[in-house]
C-alpha cells in the first residue's frame, strides 16, 4: 500500500509550552509556538507565534532543525514575500533568513544574538513584509529571547549544541540524558553518592541504573552545592563527583569476627571461637562487581606447617571457565577458581603444589589488580592495596602461633 507524504503537527500555541515549563519558580516561560514534525524528511519546525499582527498576511518567524544531518535554518512563514525588514530598538534593517547553520553559527547570527533581555516595554521587535501585490503586513514579538528559543529547540526538537541553561525539571532530565554517561560512570557516581549520604557500609551493587534512593542523594548533593537541577545530574555535578575519590572502605569484621589490629590498609581479625586468625583488605577500586569485595588469608590455630586458606577476591565474582589474571606491580600471575571452595587462588604448579611467588610479590608491591569475566561474560576488575600486608601477615602468624606460614611471604 502506498501512502502520501504527510506532515504531522503537534501544537502548543499561546501557552508557551506551559506543561513543559511546569510553573517552575524562577523559570522563564517558553515563547508561544507551534511545532511541526516531518518524519519523512526528518525535520522539526518551530513556528513562533507573534503577540500582535497587522495586514492580511502577517509573517511568522520559524526555526527548523534537520534531524538527519544536524543543521538549522530560520526564516519567515508567508506568501509572496518580496521584502522583509526587522525593526528593533528603533533601528530598521533587512531581515535575512539563513540555512545550513550549526548551533554555534545560529547563535552567533546577528538576528538571534541581538535577542536579549531588555527593560519592560522596550523588548519588542517587529517583522514587516511586503508582498508581490505591494501590500504590507507585520508581526510583533514581545520579550523574545534567543536563550528561550534554544531551550525550546532542545525540548521540542531534541536539538543539541545550544548554550541555554535548563530551567525546568523536564529540561534538567533532558540535559542529564544528553550527558551520555557510561555504565562505569553511573556506577561510580552511585558509589560516591552512597558513600556521602548512605548508611555506613551501604553496598550499591554492580547495577549502573540510578535508583529512587540515588535520586534522593543527587537532590541532597545539588542542594548542598547550589545546583538548581533537583534530582537530576548536571554536567558540573558529574565532573565534580567523578573527580571525587571513593573513600577507602576500612576492612570491617564480617559476621562474628573480632577486630584485633589494623596495619595500613589491612586488618587482622580473629573468629569469635578463637580458632581462626585472618587478615583482610577491601578493594580500593572495582568494575563490574560489589565495592565491598575483600582479599583474605586465614590460618587455623589447630593446623600445622604452612597450611593456609587463600581468598584473593571474596565473594568471588569471576566465572571459573574464563581466564583470571593478577598484576602485582610489574609481576603477572594466572589465577583459578578452586573447585571445592569457589575461592580465587593462584594457579597451582604442574605437580599440584602452589608457589609462594604471588604472596612474595604482594609483600614487596604496592597494588594488586585482578581481572576476569563475570557470570554473564562482562569484564570484572578489582584492585587492592598492598600497604600493611606484610605486617598484618606476620601478626596473623604470631596470633595463631603458626610460624610455618611465614614461608608464604619469605
Amino acid at each position: 500500500m502506498r501512502v502520501g507524504r504527510k506532515m504531522q503537527v503537534w501544537r502548543s500555541v499561546a501557552l508557551g509550552m506551559a506543561l513543559l515549563a511546569g510553573g517552575q519558580a524562577g523559570a522563564q516561560a517558553l515563547p508561544p509556538h507551534a511545532v511541526e514534525f516531518d518524519p519523512v524528511a526528518g525535520r522539526c519546525r518551530i513556528v513562533l507565534e507573534p503577540a500582535g499582527i497587522t495586514g492580511n498576511a502577517p509573517p511568522k518567524l520559524f526555526l527548523t532543525s534537520d534531524l538527519m544531518k544536524p543543521g538549522f535554518a530560520f526564516g519567515l512563514d508567508g506568501q509572496d514575500i518580496v521584502e522583509a525588514v526587522v525593526i528593533r530598538d528603533g533601528t530598521r534593517m533587512p531581515f535575512l533568513g539563513r540555512q545550513g547553520l550549526d548551533a554555534m553559527a545560529l547563535q552567533a547570527d546577528p538576528f538571534w544574538s541581538g535577542l536579549v533581555a531588555k527593560e519592560a516595554g522596550k523588548d519588542s521587535l517587529y517583522l514587516t513584509i511586503k508582498d508581490a501585490k505591494g501590500g504590507y503586513s507585520s508581526a510583533r514579538y514581545d520579550g523574545l529571547r534567543g536563550t528561550d528559543v534554544w531551550r525550546l529547540a532542545t525540548l521540542a526538537c531534541r536539538a543539541t549544541g545550544f548554550a541555554a541553561p535548563p530551567q525546568t525539571p523536564v529540561e534538567y532530565r533532558e540535559a542529564e540524558a544528553a550527558l551520555t554517561l557510561s555504565d562505569a560512570d553511573r556506577l561510580y557516581l552511585r558509589q560516591v553518592l552512597a558513600a556521602r549520604y548512605g548508611e555506613p557500609g551501604t553496598d550499591v551493587g554492580s547495577d549502573a541504573a540510578l535508583t529512587v534512593t540515588d535520586r534522593r542523594f543527587i537532590a541532597e548533593y545539588n542542594t548542598e552545592n547550589g545546583h538548581p537541577t533537583g534530582e537530576y545530574l548536571s554536567a558540573e555535578a558529574v565532573k565534580d563527583l567523578l573527580a571525587e575519590p571513593l573513600p577507602k572502605a576500612a576492612p570491617a569484621p564480617v559476621g562474628d569476627e573480632v577486630l584485633v589490629a589494623t596495619f595500613g590498609d589491612w586488618v587482622q581479625v580473629r573468629s569469635a571461637d578463637d580458632n581462626t586468625c585472618r587478615i583482610a583488605t577491601t578493594a580500593t577500586e572495582v568494575a563490574g562487581t560489589s565495592p565491598t569485595v575483600r582479599m583474605e588469608f586465614a590460618v587455623g590455630r589447630a593446623d600445622t606447617g604452612g597450611r593456609m586458606a587463600i581468598d584473593l577476591v571474596k565473594p568471588n565474582p569471576f566465572r571459573a571457565d574464563a581466564a583470571i589474571a593478577a598484576q602485582v606491580d610489574e609481576d603477572a600471575f594466572n589465577l583459578i577458581v578452586e573447585p571445592a571452595s569457589a575461592a580465587v587462588i593462584p594457579q597451582p604448579l604442574a605437580d599440584g603444589s602452589m608457589s609462594n611467588a604471588m604472596m612474595v610479590a604482594i609483600r614487596r608491591g604496592a597494588q594488586v589488580i585482578i581481572q576476569g569475566s563475570g557470570a554473564d561474560g562482562s569484564p570484572v576488575g578489582v584492585a587492592f592495596s598492598a600497604k600493611g600486608f606484610s605486617a598484618a601477615f606476620a601478626a596473623m602468624a604470631t596470633d595463631c602461633n603458626r610460624p610455618g606460614v611465614m614461608g608464604w611471604i619469605e
